[in-house]
């Protein structure tokens, strides 16, 4: 089983960003809390909380393990990646919790890291079992990569952030465009040069 697209790593990078920035928005009123950084983690079982917000908590990091497992070569061993996934869900969670700590609207709490560590262990499992098919050279995910999606780590950008791409095509495509011609380059490869606007594409 190969993986010939960067699709998983992408979307794992995508998706701890989305996380950080749910877990931290608004982004303002930073300060120092007065409390030692880790000192949620001693905390008690809390008296009031909701199984709505553990639930929720696990299903926010479950995509996140499910590619992060399918991300690691396809030539390791399935208990590595799932514990390496798992490891790297707990991290993430553990700097996003401490960082909540500088936040006034936010509280670190380590039932809400427990939650997140369950929900990146669970999608590694998936991930190790199932996440590869999905992304598997030979499988539906990549053909229709194939057809659908520019080769290379654009078109895998333009997957994970198709408003970014919408939006670059958008900017060009209210531009003068003209064939140039063809150019020839110093290994005789041949390219068809088109203009759009100031901005020359080489084919």
């Amino acid at each position: 089983m190969r993986t010939s697209t960067q699709l998983p790593r992408h979307l794992t990078l995508a998706y701890a960003l989305l996380i950080a920035y749910a877990c931290l928005h608004p982004f303002t009123g930073w300060r120092p809390s007065g409390l030692p950084l880790f000192d949620f983690l001693h905390a008690p079982w809390p008296k009031y909380y909701k199984v709505e917000d553990i639930v929720l908590n696990v299903l926010g990091f479950l995509p996140f393990g499910f590619v992060l497992a399918a991300a690691w070569p396809v030539r390791w061993h399935a208990a590595a990646v799932i514990v390496l996934s798992t490891l790297a869900g707990a991290a993430l969670s553990l700097s996003l919790e401490c960082a909540q700590n500088f936040l006034p609207t936010r509280v670190a709490s380590n039932v809400d890291l427990g939650a997140n560590i369950g929900g990146a262990l669970l999608g590694a499992i998936a991930g190790a079992t199932l996440g590869r098919r999905v992304f598997d050279a030979r499988g539906w995910l990549q053909q229709w990569h194939q057809q659908r999606v520019l080769e290379g780590h654009i078109g895998d950008v333009g997957v994970v952030m198709p408003d970014a791409v919408d939006g670059q095509a958008a900017s060009l495509g209210g531009r003068e465009t003209r064939e140039v011609g063809v150019r020839v380059r110093g290994d005789g490869a041949r390219l068809d040069v088109t203009q759009v606007g100031d901005l020359e594409l080489q084919v």
